[in-house]
């Protein structure tokens, strides 16, 4: 009865930590540019992995070591496992989370099986590189692969139809003027409030490449009819948000869009110098590939 119940508020303390941390998934906190899930990922793996190995030693012999790791992922997995397995949809964002919490009970509850110290040491320090990857680079590729539809951003298509936007006079453009060149067009809208976050990037990689013989960059201001919006309303709102990158203006339905496959906003693509589309994804995906481009 007494083993029933350490494991019991096993299961309970290791709930509150999930409790405890749920709230950095909300993006409000910030550390060293981690925030949002990719907080709460790192943060989760470090705390569940000091937890595993301090409660495994303590009750090594009182409670069978097997015992406590299942105690330990049964309260870490209550709420996620529940939402995940009835909303596994739209849950799939926080998908990586839960994983690398879990992992991090596993590493943990490993290195306190070690019996040597240099390789509880080399076990923990091979755990934090780990889980610093998961959580920061390979949850930003997992979030371009839920937004974007790959990993990398990198695509391989042909667009079948003329890509044809204006520019803030009204003159009608197309993609074949920009052959020669790599074109980079940062789509967004009017009320993406992701889309203002992104654009101090935008600008940086602009004031990069203005002027280069190789890249063009502008952002394509998906105008909405419904409210009024013409192909002045992007520069418009560009100049008053202290921004100087040029913009493009395009109907927000137009069915170019659609087979561009840009869902989402705000999405960054990439075109190559035969005006192929070659990346769909986010600023930083395509800051990485355009640089490895123009180097090459």
């Amino acid at each position: 009865m007494k083993k029933l119940i350490k494991i019991s508020l096993l299961s309970l303390l290791s709930l509150l930590i999930f409790i405890i941390i749920s709230p950095l998934r909300g993006g409000y906190i910030d550390i060293g540019g981690i925030t949002g899930f990719m907080l709460s990922s790192i943060t989760g793996f470090i705390v569940y992995f000091v937890f595993t190995y301090f409660i495994s030693s303590k009750y090594d012999g009182i409670v069978k070591p097997l015992w406590v790791l299942i105690a330990i992922f049964l309260g870490a997995s209550i709420i996620p496992l529940f939402f995940h397995i009835r909303y596994w949809e739209s849950t799939l964002i926080s998908l990586p989370d839960y994983c690398i919490h879990l992992l991090g009970i596993l590493l943990g509850f490993t290195c306190f099986k070690l019996n040597k110290v240099h390789f509880k040491v080399l076990l923990g320090i091979v755990s934090l590189s780990v889980a610093f990857w998961l959580s920061i680079p390979g949850y930003d590729m997992w979030l371009n692969k839920l937004n974007y539809g790959t990993f990398t951003g990198k695509v391989e298509s042909t667009v079948l139809y003329p890509l044809i936007f204006q520019n803030p006079d009204g003159d009608t453009l197309n993609l074949e003027m920009y052959k020669g060149k790599y074109l980079i067009l940062d789509c967004w809208y009017t009320y993406c409030g992701v889309c203002y976050k992104k654009f101090p990037k935008v600008q940086e990689l602009y004031d990069k490449y203005k002027g280069s013989e190789h890249v063009a960059l502008y952002s394509m201001h998906s105008r909405m009819a419904d409210k009024k919006e013409d192909f002045k309303t992007g520069t418009n709102i560009l100049k008053e948000e202290g921004y100087i990158f040029p913009s493009f203006s395009i109907d927000i339905n137009d069915p170019i869009l659609k087979e561009l496959k840009v869902d989402a906003y705000p999405t960054v693509l990439i075109f190559d110098k035969d005006s192929q589309l070659i990346f769909r994804g986010s600023i930083e995906f395509a800051e990485k590939l355009i640089e490895k481009l123009v180097n090459e």
